[in-house]
């Protein structure tokens, strides 16, 4: 939704930049957790207790819950990523060639290029960020994708694990699992590391609050 608002609000169609503007992204923003917690609903209706401990890989569902990791937790969002993430990128690449800004005949030129040179550097530190916070998320993210078809295939192909078997397969759950769960803190040290601007608004945050202190 970041990269939906990003391409909307630097799109040249009113209509779109109206569509999600700060009032209504607030109201998204207030709605997708109940919106995921509709999508992952049979997650808590297929759990089942096995040997003391809560399983869901059991039948015809723990196939059904792979495909739907791949789809609703890579594919979708890793697509939807990359492409507003693109177009964002290609309206702001317009927006620059279309600034003209004005002044008199003699400062005209040095005014374009300067003006030009900030919007660029603008410009590209949004790419960047944009384009890692994709990256990122496929790289926290991909890890639990394998290990659910690993465990669907599995089941599928049936057979006795051992011991040391289940003790590795449930390391490597744990390990994804929170590979996953991370993602939600990393994204922020990844604005932080490529902007900045995100690192000037945070100094400028720790100096008001030492301010605020003495």
């Amino acid at each position: 939704m970041a990269c939906v608002t990003c391409y909307a609000q630097s799109s040249r169609n009113a209509r779109i930049r109206e569509i999600f503007k700060p009032k209504v992204v607030i109201r998204i923003i207030v709605c997708i957790p109940t919106i995921w917690f509709i999508i992952s609903l049979h997650i808590p209706l297929s759990i089942t207790i096995e040997n003391g401990k809560c399983s869901m890989w059991a039948g015809s569902i723990a196939l059904y819950h792979s495909l739907y990791i791949c789809f609703i937790a890579a594919i979708l969002p890793t697509s939807l990523m990359a492409i507003f993430s693109f177009m964002a990128y290609k309206n702001l690449q317009r927006i620059t060639h279309n600034v003209h800004p004005v002044s008199n005949a003699a400062q005209q030129q040095d005014s374009q290029r300067s003006e030009k040179m900030r919007l660029q550097q603008r410009d590209l530190q949004l790419s960047t960020m944009l384009c890692v916070q994709v990256v990122v998320y496929m790289i926290f993210t991909i890890s639990y994708q394998i290990n659910t078809l690993y465990n669907a295939a599995v089941l599928i192909i049936g057979g006795q694990k051992s011991a040391e078997r289940a003790a590795i397969e449930n390391f490597v759950l744990f390990m994804a699992s929170s590979f996953l769960l991370n993602f939600y803190s990393a994204a922020s040290f990844s604005d932080f590391l490529t902007s900045g601007a995100s690192r000037k608004e945070l100094r400028q945050v720790f100096f008001l609050h030492q301010i605020l202190i003495h």
